[in-house]
């Protein structure tokens, strides 16, 4: 837990099932991103701020979505998105970070 930065706290959301907080999931991000060997994943603070992701080609990326997270990976063309949720995981807050994560597959129609 200390190497994740987590406190006891933390450990009783999680075993509790309550609301993941940030610090948590940028646990989560950190060890996807270990598990994967892929490029070390951004906090999920920069949704919250005029912050830019940077952009990547390949990943797997918790990303905010207002009330809820979403999972979403890439695999140098191909992007797949993964919410926990019934509502629409492509709201314009979750848009917004797939087109800044995966810029490069973004066409020139922002789409």
């Amino acid at each position: 837990m200390q190497a994740l930065n987590l406190t006891v706290e933390d450990r009783d959301i999680i075993d509790k099932g309550a609301w993941l907080n940030d610090k948590i999931l940028v646990a989560v991000n950190k060890i996807a991103a270990e598990h994967f060997h892929s490029t070390p994943c951004q906090t999920s603070l920069l949704a919250h701020d005029a912050g830019d992701f940077r952009s990547v080609r390949r990943g797997l990326q918790v990303l905010y979505a207002t009330d809820y997270w979403v999972a979403a990976a890439c695999d140098d063309d191909e992007v797949l998105v993964m919410a926990n949720s019934l509502r629409d995981s492509t709201s314009p807050l979750v848009g917004k970070q797939l087109k800044q994560l995966y810029h490069h597959c973004v066409d020139a129609n922002g789409k």
